[in-house]
C-alpha cells in the first residue's frame, strides 16, 4: 500500500510532552495509570475497560481536551470505545472540567483507533480531532477516520470518513476460484489513500483528495487510475463529501 502524506502544517500528528499527557489523565479521572472501568457493553455484557490517555489537545486560552482510549481484549469485529475529558490550565497545574466516557466507539480487537495515527487540526474555530482506525478481513483492508468536532459546548461525534482502502488483485482460476482462496467477486482489485487539507469554502471542515485505482475483474484488464477531491461538510451533524466520492470496494 502506498501512503500519500499531507502538507505537514496542515495535517500532523499534535502531541505533548509525556508528562502533561500524564499529569492532565490523573486530573481528569482522579488517579494515574493503570486505570480501568466496569461498564455493560452491546453484546459483551460487563466489561473491564483499560483506559490510557492518546492525545492532549489545546482549543483556546487555557483550554484543553484530552482523548482517552478505553480498550478491552474484544474479538477482531469488536470495536473499542473513546472518552473525552475536557481540563483548563493554569500556572497551578490541570484542573478538570468534565469527562465524557464511552463518547464514540471505533476500531477492532476492542480497541480505538487501530491504524495508530492521531491528529488534531484547527482549519476553523473548532478544533477536530482525527483518529484512524482501520479493519481486515476477506482480503481487503479499510481505513478510516473518526472525527470529534472539540466545541467550547462539549465533544461533537462527527461520525467517520474513509481514509485509505486495498484488495490486492484476484485472478481467475479454471475452477472459478480466486488466488487468495475465495470466490471471485468480479473486482480485479483496488488501492486508494487520501489527503486532507484546508476546505476552499471556509463554511466546510476540510477538503479530502483521495488518489488511487481500481481493476475490474476478469482477464486482460488493467488498471484504472482516479484522482477526486470533495469538500467535507456537516449535514444533519454528521460529516457528508460534497460532491459524493465513488471509491472502489468490490463490495467488501
Amino acid at each position: 500500500m502506498f501512503f500519500w502524506l499531507a502538507v505537514a502544517f496542515l495535517f500532523q500528528p499534535i502531541g505533548a510532552k509525556s508528562a502533561d499527557l500524564q499529569d492532565a489523565f490523573k486530573a481528569a479521572v482522579g488517579t494515574a495509570p493503570p486505570v480501568t472501568r466496569q461498564t455493560q457493553l452491546p453484546n459483551w455484557g460487563e466489561t473491564t475497560l483499560n483506559l490510557e490517555p492518546l492525545l492532549l489537545v489545546h482549543m483556546s486560552g487555557p483550554h484543553y481536551a484530552l482523548i482517552i482510549s478505553e480498550s478491552f481484549n474484544g474479538a477482531h469485529a469488536a470495536e473499542g470505545d473513546v472518552a473525552v475529558a475536557y481540563l483548563d490550565r493554569n500556572a497551578q497545574g490541570w484542573r478538570p472540567i468534565r469527562v465524557w466516557y464511552e463518547f464514540a466507539r471505533t476500531g477492532s480487537f476492542g480497541t480505538p483507533f487501530t491504524g495508530q495515527k492521531l491528529w488534531s487540526f484547527h482549519f476553523q474555530a473548532t478544533p477536530i480531532f482525527a483518529g484512524e482506525s482501520e479493519y481486515c478481513g476477506m482480503g481487503a483492508c479499510t481505513r478510516w477516520y473518526d472525527l470529534i468536532g472539540l466545541t467550547g459546548d462539549g465533544p461533537m461525534d462527527w461520525g467517520s470518513i474513509p481514509a485509505s482502502g486495498s484488495l490486492q488483485p484476484i485472478y481467475t482460476f479454471p475452477d472459478g476460484k480466486a488466488d487468495n482462496g475465495f470466490v471471485l467477486t468480479g473486482c480485479g482489485g483496488y488501492e486508494y489513500s487520501s489527503k486532507i487539507g484546508a476546505p476552499d469554502d471556509k463554511a466546510d471542515l476540510m477538503r479530502l483528495t483521495y488518489i488511487g485505482w481500481m481493476m475490474p475483474g476478469g482477464a486482460g484488464q488493467k488498471r484504472q487510475y482516479f484522482k477526486t477531491s470533495s469538500e467535507l461538510f456537516l449535514s444533519r451533524g454528521k460529516p457528508d463529501l460534497r460532491p459524493a466520492v465513488p471509491l472502489p470496494n468490490c463490495g467488501d
